[in-house]
């Protein structure tokens, strides 16, 4: 089986701070996204990386990767991203069409992992149990356990100010929250991202299940979390210098 991994890192946020997105900030030393291929790579070094990235900041990109030493450059497709996420998976797809007619690839053998930027700290492991759950054909989704206690507000109330919303207690043992990568085969994304979508998804399990695409849950890891703001950064900075 063939694998691919679409690297989204379109986002322009400003939820980090500073003047570049949170993907390019540096963490021991190196760019959050590029600790997210370097996962990838270590997994497998034979991966086929896209990056999907706004093409603002693709000459920054350039920059900082032609500052590593020619031992930590990962070799990686650079794909323009969307007006949403869903837009920008669309794009890497498109990108990885045309990959799959120049090199003769069978469709029906190549492996697609999606996986968030911001999230440097996943492990190759967790990415091999990915790939192990789709190699049996059908959709993976990386979660963890809720450790919060949770409460559930009334859609009714909707906009109303908090404080005089009602709501719920919700039982966490039902919930699970969700991760990435999200790996499927390449036939099963090609019908998910099929036509004109209406709505934009926060993840593409959600994608998957609207268009009967079945998928599994397995089990992800409480360090693969999202960095968001400059506290995260600094978190993941902390274990990666733990890990050595």
């Amino acid at each position: 089986m063939k694998k691919i991994a679409i690297v989204l890192a379109g986002g322009t946020g400003s939820r980090h701070g500073g003047p570049l997105p949170k993907q390019f900030a540096g963490i021991n030393g190196r760019p959050v996204l590029w600790w997210s291929m370097k996962r990838f790579y270590d997994e497998d070094p034979t991966i086929n990386i896209i990056v999907v990235m706004h093409p603002d900041f693709t000459g920054e990109w350039d920059r900082l990767t032609g500052e590593l030493n020619e031992t930590e450059k990962i070799p990686h497709y650079l794909c323009e991203g969307g007006g949403s996420r869903t837009d920008s998976v669309k794009n890497g797809l498109r990108f990885l069409h045309k990959l799959i007619g120049e090199n003769n690839w069978e469709e029906m053998d190549v492996m697609v992992a999606i996986h968030d930027a911001a999230r440097p700290m996943v492990s190759p492991e967790l990415i091999k149990r990915g790939w192990d759950v789709v190699s049996h054909g059908i959709g993976a989704v990386p979660v963890v356990e809720s450790t919060s206690s949770l409460r559930l507000l009334k859609e009714e109330e909707r906009g109303e100010p908090l404080e005089i919303r009602q709501s719920i207690p919700v039982d966490r043992s039902l919930i699970m929250e969700v991760q990435t990568p999200q790996i499927f085969s390449y036939t099963d994304l090609k019908i998910m991202y099929d036509g004109n979508l209406r709505e934009s998804f926060t993840d593409d399990a959600g994608l998957a299940q609207l268009k009967g695409i079945a998928i599994s849950l397995f089990k992800g890891d409480t360090e693969n979390f999202k960095i968001t703001n400059p506290r995260d950064s600094m978190i993941a900075d902390f274990l990666l210098k733990e890990k050595g």
